[in-house]
């Protein structure tokens, strides 16, 4: 009998504890299981928090906040056979699902439910997680000019606005590759206090920098070209 199995990235994610409780359910339906099928991990640094259910995973003492969130469950036949399975690992900095049967309907259903599930529960920054890498790269080359330009001509106003930019951008730029700014999937069991998130107030401080550092390198071209 042939075995389907595919593995699929994950995009851009944000949880919190009840759409985790929602994907542990969604991976375990139709799975017929059995004691000790299941496994549901959370992680932060070096501190792991296991169990064989929810129920036992929630009971233990949890941070607020976690990095990673692993799921595998495996489903067996009347003859001791696993036939269909999912795996699912999500990280700051990526993640993944794995998912096999033998059955091809319930094979491409279940692929078709994580699909649906993942796309509700994407952040609102999204679309900027692909491309922060570029933008940042081209963010800090012009911050380099832009500070370079106003020492030349003197604006050392705009130079130090330049540089503060620069260190927030690069600051942002390496958190982000560490994944805990703009993070690929962020776990967090309860709700934040804060109605704005960190990742706003630094973009928003790093374009303001960027603006004003621009303004102030154009401004002092533009006159010296108007100046015979």
């Amino acid at each position: 009998m042939p075995e389907f199995r595919t593995i699929v990235k994950v995009p851009p994610l944000r949880l919190n504890k009840d759409s985790i409780e929602a994907l542990a359910k969604l991976a375990v339906q139709g799975v017929p299981t059995r004691p000790k099928s299941c496994d549901f991990t959370l992680s932060v640094g070096d501190a792991q928090y296991g169990a064989d259910s929810l129920e036992e995973l929630w009971a233990q003492a949890l941070p607020v906040q976690v990095e990673s969130l692993s799921i595998s469950v495996r489903g067996w036949t009347d003859d001791n056979r696993i036939d269909r399975g999912i795996w699912l690992t999500l990280r700051p900095t990526g993640g993944e699902y794995q998912v096999h049967s033998s059955d091809e309907v319930w094979f491409r259903g279940k692929l078709q439910q994580l699909s649906q599930f993942m796309q509700a529960h994407t952040p609102w920054y999204r679309p900027m997680v692909p491309a922060f890498s570029g933008i940042s790269g081209a963010g800090i080359a012009f911050l380099l000019i832009a500070a370079t330009t106003a020492i030349k001509h003197g604006s050392f106003l705009s130079a130090s606005l330049s540089i503060i930019a620069l260190g927030a951008l690069t600051s942002a730029f390496s958190a982000h590759l560490r994944g805990t700014f703009l993070p690929h999937c962020r776990l967090r069991l309860s709700a934040p206090k804060r109605s704005v998130s960190n990742e706003v107030w630094m973009l928003i401080f790093t374009a303001i920098s960027a603006l004003a550092a621009l303004a102030g390198v154009m401004v002092p071209l533009f006159s010296s070209k108007g100046t015979p």
